[in-house]
């Protein structure tokens, strides 16, 4: 790929075999290797709410669980919405695999996640 100075990649896109690639099939700023594919029960069905704010992180766990009504902490987990990811430091930041990460949500709740693949 031949880039100029008035042309750049975006951060997710690549080149290959000489075509530019969108690597952030979603366009949501977050390269589609680092989404966080998790799992939430909305009436009866497992829904990807695509935030990582998901209760459960593969699709089998969703759907073993999510039987019947949802319940009261689900029903609670569905009202808020994911504000900011921050470091220990409160410095926002980007989804990042093993280390500590604080999810901030827009009722002030705060959830401490450290992911491990």
């Amino acid at each position: 790929c031949q880039i100029s100075k008035a042309t750049a990649f975006s951060i997710c896109e690549s080149c290959e075999n000489g075509t530019v690639v969108d690597n952030d099939l979603d366009n949501d700023g977050i390269c589609d290797d680092d989404e966080i594919i998790s799992y939430r029960c909305l009436d009866e069905a497992c829904i990807n709410p695509s935030d990582g704010s998901g209760t459960y992180f593969s699709l089998e766990e969703c759907e073993n669980n999510c039987q019947g009504s949802v319940g009261l902490n689900e029903m609670q987990e569905l009202s808020k919405q994911l504000f900011k990811i921050t470091n220990f430091l409160g410095q926002e930041i980007q989804f990042n695999k093993g280390i500590p990460m604080y999810y901030i949500y827009d009722d002030g709740s705060v959830e401490k996640k450290i992911i491990i693949e």
